[in-house]
């Protein structure tokens, strides 16, 4: 109830001008979905290429707890699977390192939701889904244009996604006034990697990769 919208409108806002980008729509959700979505469709297949060994993942009660990955492809349950991508303490690239971790796991889910037959498979349970996560997920999407979107996405090829991080290219270390450690974003920098990114289709990468 902030003036101007609160959390999503701000969080659209700083999108928007980091990256320069328009953002319509936004889905908000909490760690319950999360293990909803993820218990209906089964264990994901990750494949972390280095160990990863965090002893200050927090535990859901204002404390730590120590979580580990080995090194190589692994099937998680929800709850694994929440670590893996949550942790932000176990490799040496902290947050950038998380961010890629995130995008594996959203291209992992999409491969096993596609594996099992697309999202026409599971349209039978999209109203117990949607019903079940209804206090726990704030969007400006309509239960339809959800369903729309899915199917939209399923059918782009998987050649044909591109994505990228903000890497530690796009970004110089700094102190906060409080004396936290903090990544500036280099705005020079990150533009032409958003440029890259949504450049048109059968055009050359201008960053060499």
């Amino acid at each position: 109830n902030y003036p101007g919208g609160g959390g999503p409108a701000y969080a659209v806002q700083t999108v928007e001008n980091v990256l320069g980008i328009n953002i319509q729509y936004y889905v908000l959700i909490n760690f319950e979905v999360f293990y909803t979505v993820i218990d209906a469709i089964g264990p994901i297949e990750v494949c972390p290429e280095s160990i990863i060994h965090d002893d200050e993942y927090p535990d859901g009660s204002y404390g730590y707890m120590t979580v580990h990955f080995d090194p190589g492809c692994q099937e998680l349950d929800s709850e694994r699977l929440l670590q893996y991508a949550r942790t932000r303490h176990g490799d040496a690239e902290s947050d950038i390192g998380r961010s890629k971790r995130q995008q594996e796991v959203i291209l992992k889910v999409r491969q096993k939701v596609l594996s099992a037959g697309g999202v026409t498979a599971l349209l039978p349970e999209a109203p117990g889904l949607w019903a079940s996560m209804q206090e726990n997920i704030k969007t400006n999407l309509s239960f339809e244009e959800i369903i729309s979107l899915a199917r939209t996405a399923e059918k782009v090829r998987e050649d044909n996604i591109r994505q990228s991080q903000i890497s530690f290219d796009e970004v110089y270390m700094s102190t906060s006034d409080d004396g936290d450690q903090i990544l500036v974003p280099i705005g020079t920098d990150i533009r032409l990697l958003i440029e890259d990114l949504f450049r048109p289709a059968g055009t050359a990468s201008r960053r060499g990769s």
